[in-house]
């Protein structure tokens, strides 16, 4: 597929029936989701899809998660070209993803939307410390290093901080004792029925270099709905919300800054969901081993670690003569180098 426009197409047909999809199985099962992100702007800004944009973006609540990627499971294990990364898999990630089988953006990934995971704090001192303290390890784990170490508590320092003794454990420990924290608050905030809390992203927008603070309860709930091409979803109960997301979210970015970022759209190869899924697990490690080793912004170093992990990957899928997996990392390592990020 070479026409850029056919490619916009397809890709957002077939985010608009996953969204729809979601939607539906919110709805049987009674829980709350709000589109979030580049989907909320894209609603305000385009009533629709921001022009370049090539995903979807919906937010729920921790607590939740369980009960609706259970129910999506078991749709993607009786329908073709649907899949639910990583749900139930020994693999640490920061949020789901219910992706479109058919095709893959950049030769190498499905079509998907992103399920996000929130939490909800309630406003005191206490408690906005602790989750602070938390997420700052849990980035130090993700990316060697963290956006302010100060704010990690001593109580946490001793028990999680990662050492190379027990590393994997303590990983273990400081994930099961976060998630317990957040849920506990979900159970005193509804117990209180108290709206003063604040809500944030479980990860603390872990991609994003400068540090997001919460967002006040009121500026998400009581939830909204929006039109996105044409289609009434849920949504944050104030702009504001996108304010402090992004600034001024009304105004268009440069021209230059308003591309398409999906660089190829091919058809699956794959014979079977379960090799794709782990395919998408191996290339989200190698990114992780990537970032764990050359992290602090040495860019000779994290240049030097790309075509290592990339060639780790390589050896491994030669050896067990996995071939598509083999076209897919060339065709997404190709277009990595060209776009000179490897």
């Amino acid at each position: 597929m070479e026409h850029k426009n056919e490619n916009v197409k397809i890709f957002h047909d077939k985010l608009l029936i996953l969204l729809a999809e979601f939607d539906s199985f919110c709805k049987e099962i009674d829980v709350d989701y709000w589109i979030d992100g580049g989907t909320f702007i894209g609603a305000v800004r385009h009533k629709g899809f921001i022009p370049w944009d090539d995903d979807l973006d919906v937010c729920v609540h921790l607590s939740d998660m369980p009960k609706i990627l259970g129910h999506i499971q078991r749709f993607c294990d009786t329908t073709d070209n649907r899949l639910l990364f990583y749900y139930n898999k020994n693999h640490f990630h920061i949020s789901e993803y219910y992706g479109d089988t058919e095709y893959l953006k950049d030769g190498a990934f499905p079509i998907r939307m992103d399920i996000s995971p929130m939490k909800y704090i309630l406003n005191t001192e206490k408690n906005l410390q602790v989750d602070k303290s938390y997420t700052q390890l849990l980035q130090l784990y993700t990316y060697g290093k963290c956006k302010n170490e100060d704010w990690i508590i001593r109580e946490h320092y001793d028990l999680y901080y990662p050492v190379n003794r027990n590393y994997s454990q303590r990983k273990a420990l400081l994930v099961k004792d976060y998630y317990g924290f957040i849920n506990h608050q979900k159970q005193l905030i509804d117990e209180q029925g108290t709206s003063d809390f604040q809500v944030g992203y479980i990860f603390e927008d872990i991609h994003v270099k400068k540090v997001r603070d919460n967002f006040d309860a009121k500026m998400i709930f009581p939830l909204k709905t929006i039109a996105f091409e044409g289609i009434p979803y849920p949504c944050p109960n104030s702009t504001d919300y996108l304010q402090v997301l992004y600034g001024d979210f009304m105004q268009l970015p440069p021209v230059e800054l308003q591309v398409y970022t999906q660089r190829m759209l091919t058809k699956s190869k794959f014979k079977s969901k379960q090799r794709l899924e782990q395919f998408v697990i191996d290339m989200n490690e190698m990114s992780k081993f990537n970032f764990a080793l050359g992290y602090k912004n040495r860019k000779k170093i994290k240049k030097f670690f790309k075509p290592i992990g990339f060639f780790r990957l390589f050896v491994k899928y030669l050896f067990s003569l996995k071939f598509t997996e083999m076209a897919c990392l060339f065709r997404f390592g190709y277009l990595q180098a060209k776009s000179g990020k490897m």
